[in-house]
């Protein structure tokens, strides 16, 4: 009887139509590369550890990948959307407080560009610090804010 009852369920089986998802994946190298003449790149990154301790730190480098500042950062216990946002408001800080006034801002997280460049989403704990970047990125300079991979950000990912 149990081997008849697993042949109708086999047959059954055998006559459902279903869909297969193929994915495909396609190879990137993926690098730093330095920005326009008169530009630098702030590249930043938050984290928190396992012992719930969080930071974040940045690297700022000119158009022939010089060291232009740098910063790393213990924030205390916070979520890992709160230390990115930190991590982007230290970095345009810092390049502000040296002069810079043509410069790309890269991220890692790519929930986190979005939320800067559409100025909407996150959640009550990031709003008010969402609004001091927004707020430093009305000044006088021209700033871009841009998706970059993990593998691109190691710098900032390590002194964050």
């Amino acid at each position: 009887m149990h081997i008849k009852k697993l042949m109708t369920d086999y047959e059954m089986v055998e006559h459902v139509n279903y869909n297969v998802v193929t994915v495909t994946r396609i190879m990137k190298q993926v690098g730093w590369c330095p920005p326009n003449e008169g530009w630098i790149i702030i590249n930043t990154d938050g984290a928190k550890k396992e012992n719930n301790s969080s930071g974040c730190g940045g690297i700022i480098r000119g158009s022939n990948a010089e060291w232009c500042g740098g910063f790393a950062k213990g924030l205390g216990t916070c979520s890992v959307m709160m230390a990115e946002l930190w991590g982007a408001w230290e970095g345009l800080r810092h390049a502000w407080k040296l002069g810079f006034r043509h410069v790309e801002l890269h991220l890692d997280s790519k929930m986190i560009v979005d939320m800067l460049v559409k100025k909407k989403g996150g959640s009550p704990e990031g709003w008010s610090l969402c609004k001091k970047i927004w707020r430093i990125l009305q000044s006088d300079w021209e700033v871009s804010i841009r998706h970059t991979y993990r593998e691109a950000n190691l710098c900032a990912d390590t002194l964050a």
